[in-house]
């Protein structure tokens, strides 16, 4: 655009510029996100291997919560539907 009001300004903060490639915040927070996950699994898989003593599907991080995390979640589903269309909130 050839605008005085709509020119792109380049601001300079270290070597680089925005614009010019940097990773974004949302690239960062994504590689902390999947960093974070991968060490919680492996360093919660080791513990449980090598302090706990634990074997088999087990050695997983909280195993019994992560089988039971799908009901959770379909449970929550039901609740807010049923809240959004004024039924009851039904039991299986």
């Amino acid at each position: 655009m050839s605008s005085r009001f709509a020119c792109f300004k380049r601001i300079h903060n270290g070597g680089g510029s925005v614009g010019a490639g940097g990773m974004s915040t949302g690239t960062v927070m994504c590689i902390v996100l999947l960093v974070t996950i991968v060490v919680y699994i492996v360093g919660g898989i080791l513990v449980n291997k090598y302090a706990r003593k634990i074997e088999g599907s087990s050695l997983f991080p909280n195993h019994s919560f992560w089988t039971a995390f799908p009901g959770y979640v379909k449970d929550g589903f039901k609740f807010s539907f049923g809240k959004l269309t004024r039924k009851e909130y039904e039991t299986l």
